[in-house]
């Protein structure tokens, strides 16, 4: 017939890459070719299907994301018929529309992985430990080869091969024989157009493969050809729902909303200023308060179009523990919460690499064996946690064990072998924190051995860096014998804040509104000065530091009596204190620019605003201001103690 053979071509598009797996030389899924090929496998996609190499690597990828999460889970439930179907239906989505695309080593690798799947499926194959490493680095190697589409040097041809014999062995060996009948069931990708086709793009190719691959196949086949046309438009009318966005144009729409929003405030203070604050034509206030209302309203949902959840990155860290725990020859359990916490696209990419170091540091030498565990009356089976939550203004990731915990003795000992600290400091002086920051110094590691997985603190002072690079900031909290836990503090976006503008002589800095308690005048009765202390002011019954916000950044200007200021009561980094400043303008979103001087950041800034006047404000970080106030900083007199926990206040 003649829509036969199309789907003859598409077919034979399949197999046609897989000769080495039908090789005998491969009686079982461990051996292994005497000489591997390391010459890098090199393809591209047919001619005149190049337009749709951008959506067809977005949904591959979207596939290969969804399928490494069913396999994981799979890893604590491997009966779970729907998890093996989902991974099931993406390799077989990726070898359709490749197929198409004529995409060879992509549909051979997703070929020969759709066989031990299917086979998985049928009850033919159990899927034990070894067979989902294999399904995994199938996942690793089919984000390789979509790797070479996009310029990255591509995987050696030795090993594509020798993991497309591996998988056909395992499908074959569970099942006795070759599975050349399977091969032709699941032929529903010969629904997929040939690239001459006209008027067929990526798109419907992905629709229709995926309403084949539904998980019933020999039902698709038998449905008219009325009804497999509408259920494929059905499926197309969904996914035209979402649409795919080039990240460097919303990163340009977010630029120029931003813009907007200071075009705004100028326009609204130049007509407050030539109309006064009450006065001018109530229609001109009425739109220029309509117009404020929407470019609000606009400017919040250019943001959220950055905003991504934590799924996928925690996703990543579960299979990387699962493999480092594997290579350690550890039983590490790995707990999540907080998935759906979003941040800022940029700031989740930023913080990937950060994450993937203190993970390998926490599997490798924080959590012990099982026999030094079970010496310790602990469970041989360890944990990792990875938590994420909201807390002041911030969004906090956490990563924790229940591991060996960092031994401040022996911290400090390396450190005074490497001259960081000199011998006349009394060690019991210094703070758990000051201790522990100590393996953030560049090359300080206490680890007995190097492996190749990590070594504890070598790379942290990267870490570190990056961290701060965000305006974030890293704590470490640990007890001998039960663990450790990282704290990564973060913004919620890199492009906006909300702030409180105030004022200090002429001066104009922006105070982060999550971090504002309260502001008041103080009376003369509530103040006190405490020697070492400094001034104190009683607020609700709790006595709180008093930090001048001229003298802390050294400015020749501003208000001396206390009395004639205004305090801000701040919250930063679990303590509460006082800022004093001349007078508080007003609260408004504004758009942070940013400030660095010879590649350094500021310190006590963390960027810069342009208000509606032109004129150009500094975004405080309110917990470096707070350090710099106890390290008495110019004209703020001696060093000053911290400020009152949250707790006892």
């Amino acid at each position: 017939t003649p829509g036969a053979e199309p789907a003859t071509r598409a077919s034979d598009a399949a197999p046609a890459p897989t000769p080495p797996a039908a090789t005998p030389a491969a009686p079982s899924p461990a051996a292994e070719p005497a000489v591997i090929d390391a010459t890098p496998l090199v393809f591209s996609a047919q001619a005149g299907t190049e337009e749709n190499l951008p959506d067809f690597l977005c949904e591959a990828k979207e596939h290969l994301t969804n399928s490494e999460e069913a396999l994981l889970a799979l890893d604590q439930d491997r009966e779970n018929k729907e998890l093996i179907n989902t991974v099931f239906r993406a390799f077989h989505t990726i070898k359709g529309v490749s197929g198409f695309m004529a995409l060879k080593p992509i549909v051979a690798l997703a070929h020969s992985a759709e066989q031990l799947l299917d086979g998985a499926r049928s009850g033919t194959v159990l899927l034990h430990r070894p067979e989902l490493d294999l399904i995994l680095a199938s996942c690793d190697m089919m984000a390789r080869l979509l790797g070479v589409l996009e310029g990255a040097s591509g995987p050696a041809r030795g090993d594509f091969e020798m993991l497309v014999q591996r998988l056909d062995a395992a499908a074959r060996g569970a099942a006795g024989a070759p599975e050349a009948p399977k091969a032709e069931r699941v032929a529903p990708v010969a629904a997929v157009p040939e690239a001459g086709d006209a008027g067929v793009g990526a798109g419907t190719a992905l629709a229709s493969t995926a309403a084949a691959s539904s998980g019933a196949a020999p039902e698709a086949e038998a449905r008219p050809a009325g009804e497999a046309e509408s259920a494929g438009a059905t499926k197309l009318r969904k996914s035209d729902q979402t649409v795919k966005v080039n990240t460097s144009r919303m990163d340009s729409l977010v630029t120029m909303v931003g813009e907007l929003v200071i075009a705004q405030q100028m326009v609204v203070q130049d007509m407050t200023r030539l109309m006064g604050p009450g006065g001018g034509n109530p229609r001109v206030q009425r739109t220029l308060g309509h117009m404020s209302k929407m470019i609000r309203d606009l400017q919040e949902v250019s943001m959220s179009l950055r905003m991504v959840n934590l799924k996928s990155t925690f996703q990543r860290m579960t299979r990387l523990v699962r493999d480092v725990s594997q290579k350690a020859g550890k039983q590490i359990e790995v707990f999540t919460e907080g998935e759906d916490v979003e941040l800022d696209r940029n700031v989740v990419e930023a913080i990937t690499d950060p994450l993937v170091h203190m993970i390998r540091n926490s599997c490798d030498h924080g959590v012990e064996g099982a026999d030094e565990r079970r010496a310790a009356g602990k469970p041989p089976v360890g944990r990792v946690s990875l938590r994420a939550y909201h807390a002041g203004g911030s969004i906090v990731i956490e990563i924790g064990d229940d591991g060996r915990g960092l031994r401040r003795e022996k911290l400090l000992a390396k450190a005074r072998s490497k001259g960081l600290i000199a011998a006349d400091v009394n060690d019991a002086s210094m703070p758990d924190s000051e201790v522990f920051s100590l393996i953030f110094l560049p090359g300080f590691s206490t680890a007995e051995k190097v492996t190749d997985i990590s070594g504890r603190g070598v790379g942290m002072d990267v870490v570190r860096r990056n961290i701060e690079a965000l305006r974030g900031k890293i704590e470490i909290r640990s007890t001998p014998g039960e663990g450790t836990t990282f704290l990564l503090r973060l913004p919620l976006t890199m492009a906006i804040i909300d702030g409180m503008v105030v004022r200090v002589g002429s001066q104009r800095y922006v105070l982060p509104t999550l971090s504002i308690q309260q502001s008041f005048r103080p009376k003369g009765s509530d103040l006190k000065t405490a020697v070492g202390v400094g001034e104190m002011v009683r607020v609700r019954g709790t006595m709180l530091p008093i930090y001048r916000l001229n003298r802390v950044l050294g400015l020749g200007e501003g208000k001396d009596i206390l009395e004639d200021a205004l305090l801000i009561v701040m919250e930063a980094d679990d303590l509460r204190f006082c800022l004093m400043v001349d007078e508080i303008l007003g609260q408004q979103q504004v758009v942070i620019k940013t400030l660095t001087q010879t590649g350094q950041q500021l310190r006590g800034v963390s960027g810069g605003a342009i208000l509606g006047d032109g004129r150009v404000a500094l975004i405080l970080d309110v917990a470096q201001v707070a350090g710099l106030a106890r390290e008495g900083p110019s004209g703020a007199g001696e060093p000053r103690e911290q400020g009152v926990p949250v707790e006892a206040a």
